[in-house]
C-alpha cells in the first residue's frame, strides 16, 4: 500500500499514461524526495522513522536499478535528478533567507514527473498533464504572485 496521499497517486499516475514501470518509477522518486525533505525539514510530525528511511533508501536503488522505464530513458532522468536535487539544496538556502523562491526551486523534482509524461505520451499529453496539475505540490497562498495565473 502506497503512502503517498491518494491526490498526489492520481496525479502521478497521470503522468505515466498507463505505463506501469514508468509509475513504480515516479512512486518511488515521489516517495524518496519526501523523505529526504522531512529528515531535513524537520518539520514532519513524527519525523521519519529508521524503518522508514531505509525502506526508502532500499527502494530507491533497488526500484531503479531494476525498472525497465528508468533503464530504458536512464541517460534522460539521470540529469533531472542530478539538476532536481541541486534546486532543493538551493531552495532550503533561499527558505533560510526568507526567499519566496526557494518555494518554486524546491519543487523543481516535478520537472521529472513532466519529462515522464512526455516520453510516455508525446509533447501534447506532456503540456496538458502539465498545465493541468502544476501546483499540486503547493497551495496557491505558497506560490509567488503571478507564476502560474
Amino acid at each position: 500500500m502506497s503512502t503517498i496521499p491518494e491526490d498526489r497517486l492520481k496525479i502521478l499516475k497521470a503522468c505515466t499514461n498507463g505505463d506501469e514501470a514508468a509509475a513504480q518509477f515516479l512512486e518511488t522518486i515521489y516517495t524518496f524526495f519526501h523523505m529526504v525533505d522531512d529528515l531535513v525539514d524537520q518539520d514532519v510530525t513524527p519525523a521519519p522513522t529508521d524503518e522508514q528511511i531505509g525502506k526508502a533508501c532500499v527502494l530507491l536503488i533497488l526500484t531503479i536499478g531494476g525498472n525497465p522505464f528508468y533503464q530504458a530513458h536512464r541517460q534522460k532522468f539521470e540529469a533531472l535528478i542530478e539538476q532536481a536535487f541541486s534546486a532543493w539544496l538551493c531552495a532550503n538556502n533561499l527558505e533560510r533567507d526568507k526567499k519566496t523562491e526557494g518555494k518554486v526551486l524546491k519543487s523543481w523534482y516535478h520537472e521529472i514527473f513532466w519529462h515522464t509524461a512526455r516520453i510516455t505520451g508525446g509533447w501534447d499529453y506532456m503540456r496538458r498533464v502539465c498545465l493541468e496539475h502544476r501546483a499540486f505540490d503547493m497551495s496557491m497562498e505558497e506560490v509567488p504572485h503571478g507564476l502560474l495565473r
